[in-house]
This record gives structure tokens, sequence and C-alpha cells, in this order.
């Protein structure tokens, strides 16, 4: 399948092979007795090779959205451990207590889709609450022509949000199955492309909905999707991710 390249981060080829990348986890243990729990999961995706800068720079992205929610904790933890290879990571919030009783669970970011110049991947993210774990999820984008974050709003026409949640009702209401689900809303954060024509939208797991709406995920398909990108040939070619054993 094609796929893209790039020649000092400025171009995309329709020649090459599909994304390989390898997943780095992590358990941060916390000391016994200060947490009902062993530990929480950090977890997020290395491209591989990587030897030009703009794929460097998605690395490097990837890896900080993984580390951008210890800030919730403390703003200088996460200015802290940015610059500290993982072991380091580990080490410095084991021995914190305050990072413990943070009660965070979960930072894993994951790959979900590449198309043309574009990376749309998961973050999802897990607290503990007061009556039982708090679930996060949210889809971020990468420019492979710029080398940096992009929006997924802007690949889209003005106005395009609130027709497709238009269209997600209107396929709701057609489901005998959900006669609950018709006010199943969504945000640009839930949003990720599959193709030009297909996209997926993720909601966070909600025992109460989930039984009453079906699993998290939600599809969209078809013209409407295409007619409302702004630009969909650089959405083009659709690859695929490849995970590479350890």
């Amino acid at each position: 399948m094609a796929v893209l390249l790039w020649a000092g981060g400025a171009q995309v080829s329709a020649t090459e092979p599909d994304l390989k990348y390898k997943r780095i986890e992590h358990t941060i243990h916390f000391a016994p007795g200060q947490s009902p729990y062993r530990g929480m999961e950090w977890s997020y995706p290395v491209v591989l090779p990587a030897p030009t800068p703009v794929l460097q720079r998605l690395n490097a992205w990837m890896r900080q959205l993984s580390l951008a929610p210890f800030s919730a904790c403390d703003r200088a933890v996460e200015l802290q451990v940015q610059a500290m290879p993982d072991s380091q990571v580990l080490q410095a919030l084991e021995a914190d207590p305050a990072f413990t009783a943070c009660d965070m669970l979960q930072s894993a970011v994951s790959p979900v889709s590449a198309l043309g110049r574009y990376v749309f991947v998961e973050h999802h993210t897990e607290w503990l609450g007061q009556t039982g774990p708090k679930k996060g999820v949210e889809t971020l984008v990468f420019d492979l022509k710029l080398g940096a974050p992009a929006r997924v709003e802007d690949l889209f026409v003005s106005g395009a949000l609130g027709v497709l949640n238009d269209a997600l009702a209107e396929r709701i209401a057609k489901d005998a199955r959900r006669p609950e689900c018709s006010g199943r809303r969504f945000d640009w954060s839930q949003v990720s492309l599959q193709s030009v024509d297909a996209l997926f939208i993720t909601y966070p797991y909600n025992p109460r909905e989930w039984r009453q709406c079906g699993d998290g995920i939600e599809a969209l398909n078809g013209p409407t999707v295409r007619r409302l990108l702004l630009k969909p040939r650089d959405l083009q070619p659709t690859r695929r991710w490849g995970w590479q054993m350890p």
C-alpha cells in the first residue's frame, strides 16, 4: 500500500512503505499503601526508523502528549520529565509521593490513522475518581508537511461540526435498538479520519451511555464526509500503521 516519505520534511510521496512503529510501555509503580492501584500505565508509539527531522519531531510530539497530563499533578513535574530519558522519569515519579496522590492511572497515546500529510493519534487518560476510575479520550493530529501539530477542525469547512452531528443523530434515529441515544453529540476532540470518505467518533468509557448506545465508537462515511473536507487531496493516500514486535 502507498505511504508517504519525507524529503526534508517538505514533500509527500506515494511510493514508500506503510508507517512502522514500536510501542513504548511503562508502569509507574506506586509505593505500597499509597494507592489502591499498583501503578499507572504510561505508553506512546515511536515510528521506526526516524532518520528525518520531521519524523523525529513526530516521535517527540507523541511522547510529549503522553507526558502532558502530568502537569495536572504539578506543572513543574511535566517540565522536568520532558528532558529526561524514560528510565529517569520512572525513577523520579516513583520516588515522589505527590505524584501518587494525584490519582492518575493512565496516559496512553496510540496511532489511529495516517492520511496524506496528516497523522492521527488518540490520547487515553484515566484518573481515580470518588466512585471509580474516570476515563478520557482525545484525538490529535500532526502535520508531516509542516512538522507540527494541527487541529482536526482546520481540515473541514466552517460549520462542519454541526452538519456531522446532525448526520449522526439522523443515523441513530433510524436504529430502533437505540431509542435513548438521539442526543449523542460530539466535538472535534473526538473525531479521527479513516479516509476521505469515513471518520470515527470516539467516546470515553461511560457505563450508562454505553449500555444505552453501544460501545464508544460511532462511524460516519460517504459523500457527506468528503464534501465537508477543505482539501481532500491533502488526506491521500491512505496508509496503514504497522506495529513492530519488540
